[in-house]
């Protein structure tokens, strides 16, 4: 029971490692709890997603074509 009691103690009076290691504030709040995190926007998404295709086909049709598939 002794070499229990002081593990627990330290356990207890040493800080989160959250709060000693953060590098910036918005992680520092991150780990506090009061940042709050953005919704994710639906619309912006699809968006995205639409741009990527876009550019995709714009260099597929750029590529120079050729009969080695790899």
């Amino acid at each position: 029971m002794n070499k229990v009691e002081p593990v627990t103690t330290l356990a207890i009076s040493e800080p989160p490692l959250a709060s000693v290691e953060v590098p910036n504030d918005v992680a520092r709040e991150k780990a506090v709890g009061h940042h709050q995190e953005p919704k994710p926007d639906d619309s912006k998404a699809i968006t995205l997603v639409e741009v990527g295709k876009k550019i995709r086909e714009d260099v597929e049709s750029q590529k120079p074509r050729s009969l080695d598939t790899r």
